[in-house]
């Protein structure tokens, strides 16, 4: 056997050992920021569905008054028919 490739196996085992600590920090700070991103992600995500819920309800209340209107003139002019 080569004592250059018995050493290298070893330096590999030892410097694996030694890099366990740095490189599971690495992993837990990585995925840490991970999980922040979609944490903000769905924030936007849940304010833009906030948005829209709004447009769509001042949409369908100016709809609802807009109707009302409608339906109080026919009345009145229905009335005025009547009464005429």
């Amino acid at each position: 056997m080569d004592p250059f490739g018995i050493l290298l196996g070893f330096a590999t085992v030892y410097g694996a050992k030694a890099l366990k600590k740095p490189i599971k920090r690495a992993a837990v700070i990585a995925t840490s920021h991970v999980f922040g991103a979609v944490d903000r992600s769905r924030e936007s995500i849940y304010n833009a569905k906030e948005g829209v819920e709004d447009i769509i309800a001042e949409a369908y209340y100016e709809n609802l008054k807009r109707n009302q209107a409608n339906f109080n003139r026919d009345e009145k002019e229905v009335e005025d028919e009547i009464f005429d």
